[in-house]
């Protein structure tokens, strides 16, 4: 997965946009969907598959990555700079 940095002057909501499009071009998105799933289907196989920590941070990584794909979230990207003075 490619990390894509957008420098903006004025803050701007990305959106879904850098999301949808990492995950459209190689159909990712309907794997997650269906990795989401399964292991909502069989918590106690994932747990004992995974260990608890790792299941815990693959649910909501897949959560995650549903939501952003819905619009429910709306990441923003920040960018700081220093001033000339300092």
């Amino acid at each position: 997965m490619w990390l894509v940095l957008i420098l903006y002057t004025e803050p701007q909501a990305i959106q879904s946009l850098l999301r949808t499009d990492a995950l459209s071009s190689q159909h990712r998105a309907s794997r997650e969907l269906m990795r989401l799933a399964r292991m909502l289907r069989k918590p106690e196989y994932y747990q004992e598959l995974l260990g608890a920590g790792r299941n815990e941070v693959a649910l909501a990584n897949y959560h995650w990555a549903l939501y952003i794909l819905l619009g429910k979230l709306s990441p923003t990207l920040y960018v700081l700079r220093k001033n000339a003075s300092s």
